[in-house]
């Protein structure tokens, strides 16, 4: 059971002790204050229902909301020679900015003599190639006669010359036998007519040695037939077969060699072709930056060089002598009618906040606030810096409104103060921040009413910075002091921790 309630006296003990506390505590406020000064002295306010509003202020950079950005398209690492001042109003085609060829030129120069070089080698190849096509076509004519002939005399051998010289041979051992045969009956005439002495043996001598002539020639004939058929044709068969296959290795030998040169001068030509090919993209890529070293506005507007925080805390700057890279932004020609500014909310902050909600810009130049909205919220958090990786911002970008004569005097990257109103509350008491003092759960402020100055306990909710919400312990018309004194502040203190020592 609550004590509270238990002893009912001790409760009433307590009110009466914060009730005296309270009365001593007004006695010295009222004494510490000058009795002869006026009201307005004291600096009071009256207290009545008005609008609260929670406000967050955040720093941005004025910039185009869209805009055409020129990059340099210059393969080479080079340097700027000179740009138009930012914020010039430039047409399209006109020219911007200058980057340094002269290294590019001179590349350029002994790209296109190598070109020349090369050119003149391929086309020296592809004449060696004509010259070679017809050596070959001649060689191969040669070897295809040479083996034609070649076959041609083999066959006419074996089917005719061979043939023909054993046809010849045999009809001359025919002939021969007929001879000899008949030489023989004469020689047995001659010899039967000496036996009956008939006749003398000188005509049988005469005719023996006609008939062994006859034999003998008879026997030359039959020995070269057998070496003409044993002997002389297995050789000339054999040479003239051999030197047909010899030809006709010779012929495959001319083809493969045909195509060996032929292979041999097609490699030179691909090898030209494709070291001029390499040797023409690098002159042509050379040009090309040649050409990009000019950088011309793509079209009506204002000159924004392209340098934002992160390039220059980089060292990267757009100006003249500056080193320029391939694909950097030189500058950018934004959209007029469009605007934005973007600045940081840290994630708790940017929960709350609605999309498309309306919010008060005053960018540097102009003497009245430019109306803006949420166009975007980023979806996804960025660490802050690798120092604090626990605090976490979402950047929103805000669209500007401005008027015809606050969009004349906008000046590009004009420095921007962007108001959110994160909460906002109709008929709510509130009071100046100074105008309260205690501790926890236990505040007061002093109110300025017919008995004078009184402390009074007070709840206060949130606050702005400037004004506090008192949800309980004041009434519409009272009047209380906006800003305490340092004496007064240290006797409300007090006063709050005696009554919390008390509870």
């Amino acid at each position: 059971m609550n004590s509270d309630f238990a002893h009912p006296g001790s409760r009433v003990r307590a009110t009466v002790v914060s009730v005296v506390l309270i009365a001593a505590i007004a006695a010295i406020l009222v004494g510490a204050i000058d009795s002869t000064s006026p009201a307005a002295a004291l600096n009071s306010i009256t207290v009545e229902p008005s609008v609260f509003r929670r406000e967050l202020v955040r720093n941005g950079v004025v910039e185009p909301q869209d805009s055409v950005v020129v990059r340099s398209e210059c393969f080479w690492k080079t340097h700027l020679l000179s740009i138009l001042p930012e914020g010039t109003i430039v047409r399209k085609g006109d020219v911007v900015a200058v980057l340094d060829s002269s290294e590019i030129e001179e590349y350029a120069r002994t790209r296109e003599l190598l070109l020349i070089k090369y050119q003149n080698r391929l086309d020296a190849a592809i004449k060696e190639q004509e010259i070679v096509a017809a050596q070959n076509e001649r060689r191969l004519d040669q070897a295809e006669f040479a083996q034609e002939s070649a076959a041609a005399v083999l066959k006419e051998y074996v089917a005719a010359t061979h043939p023909r010289e054993v046809s010849d041979l045999r009809s001359e051992v025919r002939l021969m036998d007929d001879q000899v045969e008949s030489a023989k009956v004469d020689l047995d005439r001659t010899a039967a007519l000496c036996m009956r002495g008939l006749d003398d043996e000188s005509s049988l001598r005469r005719q023996q040695a006609v008939f062994d002539r006859l034999c003998q020639k008879r026997d030359g004939l039959i020995a070269d037939l057998s070496y003409l058929q044993e002997f002389s044709h297995p050789r000339q068969l054999l040479l003239r077969r051999g030197n047909a296959e010899n030809l006709t290795h010779n012929l495959e030998r001319t083809r493969l060699k045909n195509s060996l040169a032929e292979i041999r001068n097609n490699r030179n030509i691909l090898a030209y072709r494709r070291v001029l090919q390499i040797y023409e993209r690098y002159y042509k890529r050379a040009l090309e930056s040649i050409e990009a070293c000019t950088m011309r506005a793509p079209c009506d507007g204002q000159v924004i060089y392209g340098q934002s925080w992160s390039s220059r805390s980089r060292g990267v700057t757009v100006e003249e002598g500056a080193s320029v890279r391939f694909q950097q932004e030189i500058f950018q020609i934004p959209n007029e009618r469009k605007r934005r500014v973007r600045v940081p909310l840290n994630e708790t902050q940017a929960w709350n906040l609605p999309l498309h909600a309306r919010v008060s810009v005053q960018i540097e130049g102009l003497e009245d606030p430019v109306t803006g909205s949420v166009r975007e919220i980023a979806r996804y958090a960025k660490v802050r810096s690798s120092w604090t990786p626990d605090e976490k911002d979402y950047w929103i970008e805000i669209e500007l409104h401005p008027n015809r004569n606050q969009l004349k005097q906008i000046a590009p990257r004009a420095d921007a103060e962007v108001t959110f109103v994160i909460s906002q509350r109709q008929d709510v008491l509130q009071v100046p921040v100074n105008a309260v003092a205690g501790q926890c759960d236990c505040h007061f402020v002093l109110v300025d009413g017919p008995e004078g100055i009184v402390p009074r306990r007070v709840m206060p909710g949130e606050n702005n910075g400037e004004s506090v919400c008192i949800s309980a312990g004041l009434k519409p018309g009272e009047r209380v002091v906006a800003e305490l004194q340092e004496q007064q502040h240290t006797h409300l203190m007090q006063l709050a921790e005696k009554l919390l020592q008390q509870n």
